[in-house]
């Protein structure tokens, strides 16, 4: 699995970054403010750039509470496209909270891109991590 101790680059209060083979896995939890939007994108940038970008990214928000504004928001939408257009395909688990569910799926509808899986149940997450570190695009 992508999210053990072994592969972990990097970890905060809200949030921790793993990466195995060509697969960067990331997983917020907690309230994702203003002030906090940009931090876990930065890291994830910088580790990147520095590393290589992976063909594959897994984002964990199943924990994590929307609190940012519609401007941060906007920016995550855009990060978010120029990272898909940098990977073969990434994988979002939602969770079942619906707040985050939207948020995501508005995020992404700015970005516009269809190189990526919503999934709001771990087994299909995991499915997703396990094709990633195979690699093979789960889409």
């Amino acid at each position: 699995m992508l999210f053990r101790d072994d592969h972990l680059l990097h970890s905060d209060d809200f949030y921790a970054v793993w990466r195995s083979r060509d697969v960067v896995g990331v997983r917020i939890h907690g309230p994702l403010t203003d002030e906090r939007n940009p931090i876990w994108r930065a890291q994830v940038d910088a580790l990147c750039d520095r590393d290589g970008w992976p063909r594959f990214v897994a984002l964990d928000v199943k924990d994590a509470i929307p609190a940012a504004s519609l401007p941060r928001r906007v920016q995550t939408a855009l990060w978010g496209k120029k990272t898909l257009q940098r990977i073969t395909c990434g994988s979002i688990h939602l969770g079942e909270d619906s707040r985050v569910s939207v948020t995501v799926r508005a995020i992404l509808r700015v970005a516009g891109m269809d190189n990526v899986l919503l999934r709001s149940t771990d087994l299909e997450f995991e499915r997703d991590v396990a094709s990633m570190l195979r690699d093979e695009s789960p889409l």
